[in-house]
């Protein structure tokens, strides 16, 4: 068995024996490549995507600031509530992928290297560029180019811009235990995974299959204990919510999901999921009920929905790595279009907030949504579709002129290829 600390038997090694001799003859494979087992799969492209999707349902969500909504439409406000939890599925897919990765590139020689040099040029152009933006270009602009209530929202920070430029604004929030900011409130979740990104590399380097997975359940079980000893001592909803000790069970399911799979049996490891799936999705759809709603600062929400959020989603993702190309949901994650909005995810998590509240206060207020038979859904959809499409253009331009060109520069720091930028390229979130 292994002890996680010697050099895996990788795929180009081989044994070359004679009678008198034993001589290992080693052939590095590329850095971070998967093989048949552990390819590029575009349904997790689309997973991605729902995400985002999910993450946009809920803050372009304005049914719920009417005054007196129409009862179908406190229904469905009620409905996309309930996207928050995107966020929880980018965390899952974050923890599986991170840890798939990590696991399989074990121990090749630019092991640490490679994984932080991905990171950075994955992460650090967009979101830092996101900063200047924020603390440097829009406080200069000309007096009202951005409405004076407006600017003064996105240039304020009620806590030290270092919390942001050192990916520890969560614990800001934390402390203060409000949003503190327009634009970069949804950083909170980025600055999670950049200190998951910290150590979680060195574990994996150190402890073997067996050994991770009893990590990961503590780790599981650690988070659901923190927030509830928070919601028990009366912490304040928002600090709880985004206190990273909180918040590792998503990682730690995705991550066990990964680790599962790498058994003997491969995949079929992976086959209670489906039963767990339904059991979970039954579970949430009770609590939802008997909650009136799934308010993510509800304390029962907070705590155990969670944490059956965290497990829903990582069966979901074993599912998909159970189920045949052709099965129907595969090939639904697997469409263009999820795998579009997947793709660029990253860059419509950063920009989404400051471009839909451009398009609420200046073009579509909700006093002025379509109403169809007293209710306003329609408009609400239609501002959904429009500030969609806004931001995915954004999305798209920040692709293709900002962030991809410094996926390029991987090359200049490794001597290998590298895993399909989409399969690296984790929200956030």
């Amino acid at each position: 068995m292994s002890t996680g600390l010697e050099t895996p038997h990788l795929p180009g090694e081989k044994d070359m024996r004679s009678p008198h001799c034993r001589v290992r003859l080693r052939i590095d494979p590329p850095l971070f490549t998967e093989g048949a087992a552990n390819r590029h799969i575009p349904a997790l492209d689309g997973i991605r995507g729902l995400a985002i999707l999910l993450v946009l349902s809920f803050h372009l969500n304005l049914l719920g600031s009417l005054s007196t909504p129409h009862p179908f439409d406190a229904f469905v406000s009620t409905v996309f509530s309930a996207g928050w939890c995107g966020v929880d599925l980018f965390f899952v897919l974050s923890g599986y992928l991170i840890t798939r990765i990590l696991y399989q590139a074990k121990g090749t020689e630019q092991y640490f290297i490679t994984f932080y040099t991905n990171r950075v040029l994955r992460i650090f152009p967009l979101y830092y560029a996101l900063l200047i933006v924020t603390f440097i270009v829009i406080p200069h602009l000309p007096t009202g180019f951005i409405p004076a209530e407006k600017l003064e929202r996105w240039t304020r920070a009620e806590t030290n811009p270092l919390w942001y430029w050192l990916y520890l604004n969560n614990f800001a929030t934390a402390l203060a235990g409000s949003w503190g900011h327009g634009i970069l409130d949804v950083t909170w979740s980025l600055a999670i995974e950049e200190q998951f990104y910290l150590f979680w590399p060195w574990v994996v380097y150190a402890l073997n299959r067996e050994q991770l997975l009893r990590i990961c359940l503590v780790m599981f079980f650690t988070a659901f204990i923190v927030r509830t000893a928070m919601t028990l001592s009366d912490m304040n909803a928002i600090a709880t919510y985004v206190f990273t000790l909180g918040r590792l069970d998503v990682l730690a399911a995705g991550a066990f999901v990964a680790l599962a799979g790498e058994s003997s049996r491969g995949n079929q490891g992976l086959l209670p999921a489906r039963r767990i799936l339904v059991i979970t999705g039954v579970a949430w759809l009770g609590l939802a009920i008997w909650r009136g709603g799934t308010f993510n600062m509800d304390p029962v929400i907070l705590t155990v929905g969670l944490s059956l959020v965290a497990i829903h989603f990582a069966a979901l993702i074993a599912v998909i790595r159970t189920l045949p190309p052709d099965h129907w949901l595969v090939k639904l994650l697997s469409s263009k279009l999820l795998g579009a909005f997947g793709k660029y995810s990253f860059a419509i998590y950063l920009v989404h907030m400051p471009l839909s509240a451009m398009v609420r206060d200046t073009l579509y207020h909700p006093h002025q949504f379509l109403t169809l038979w007293g209710s306003k859904l329609p408009g609400q959809l239609l501002f959904y579709v429009g500030t969609t499409l806004l931001v995915f253009i954004i999305a798209f331009a920040s692709w293709h002129l900002w962030e991809k060109h410094f996926l390029k520069l991987k090359k200049s720091f490794t001597s290998s290829s590298n895993p399909n930028p989409s399969e690296m390229a984790i929200l956030k979130t």
